[in-house]
């Protein structure tokens, strides 16, 4: 068995990054990189999305944390949008198709819903599962310490197979480059103190329910 970190797809962008996909594997295709910011937009946006404000929305949070969460999604967002338009636009049908064909290969179906996923580490997994544990033997500390580690290692690896490795397929000069790894340091650098803040701030209630919404987002599948 495999264990899959899932973030569920919009319809919009299933349907974009799927023409997108079957008209850059033709050699005389027409200009694709509208399309392409368009989807990379989507795509951002579902990030956000589900991994903030649906869990604002869903999580059982203090003023405070919700707080901090809105500040880290206004700086991703802010910065990967400003990424899509400084980068993509600039690339041709050719620049772009390494990176296309590696969004696609990471996606999955999973019960007819498409999702973008990633392969959790066995060690996220693990400190993932233990929290659970934690949280049902009322261990509050040793919870939000498994939890916190489990977030900060998923987060690590969510950076590197929806940031860092696609941006690292496409052809950049010098100045592009420098604005990509600006970006990647500065999402890191929001994100880590930002889960410290939230986690190390939860009662066993809203670890709860955090915990009730990650079920929602990994699986277990067969290889």
């Amino acid at each position: 068995m495999t264990t899959l970190s899932c973030m569920p797809l919009a319809d919009e962008y299933v349907l974009i990054s799927d023409e997108i996909y079957e008209t850059l594997q033709d050699p005389a295709a027409s200009d694709q990189k509208e399309k392409v910011s368009r989807a990379a937009d989507l795509f951002v946006d579902t990030i956000l999305d589900v991994m903030i404000l649906q869990m604002i929305e869903t999580v059982a949070m203090k003023p405070f944390a919700k707080k901090v969460v809105k500040q880290l999604e206004s700086v991703i967002e802010k910065t990967a949008h400003a990424l899509v338009h400084k980068v993509i636009l600039k690339l041709n049908n050719d620049e772009l198709w390494p990176l296309v064909e590696y969004l696609h290969a990471m996606e999955v179906e999973i019960d007819g819903k498409r999702y973008i996923s990633f392969e959790l580490k066995p060690d996220a997994e693990a400190a993932l599962k233990q929290s659970f544990v934690d949280m049902e033997n009322k261990n509050l500390s040793a919870a939000r310490n498994n939890l916190h580690l489990a977030l900060l290692d998923v987060l690590d690896q969510g950076l590197l197979h929806f940031y860092k490795e696609p941006m690292s397929l496409l052809k950049l000069g010098m100045i592009a480059r420098k604005i990509v790894d600006w970006g990647y340091a500065a999402i890191h650098a929001a994100t880590k103190p930002a889960i410290h803040k939230i986690i190390h701030d939860m009662d066993l209630h809203e670890l709860e329910s955090l915990k009730n919404y990650i079920d929602t987002l990994v699986f277990e599948i067969e290889c």
